[in-house]
């Protein structure tokens, strides 16, 4: 799904979608972006209030100690983020 559908589908079902960039070498894959979308936890209690969803980035090499994190709100996502194809996940969490 387009990043858009993304956002839709995390609102509409309280859930999470993720997209995975890969970086490659020598046409193996030894690391990569995740982007991931998920329903903002305060948003439920305050929906006037809180973003209704937030994006979490993770990036590195597979067996490095050394990586990249952030959090993006929707008015600061990187346009590479939103060019991405995303997936549905599960989303567990406190109850």
């Amino acid at each position: 799904m387009t990043y858009e559908e993304a956002i839709a589908y995390v609102i509409a079902n309280n859930g999470a979608a993720f997209s995975f960039a890969p970086y490659k070498k020598n046409g193996v894959t030894v690391g990569g972006k995740i982007y991931i979308l998920a329903r903002g936890e305060s948003n439920r209690d305050d929906p006037e209030e809180y973003d209704a969803y937030t994006v979490y980035f993770v990036s590195g090499l597979f067996e490095d100690s050394v990586g990249e994190e952030a959090l993006y709100l929707p008015e600061d996502v990187p346009e590479d983020a939103k060019v991405l194809p995303y997936e549905r996940a599960a989303c567990e969490g406190d109850a």
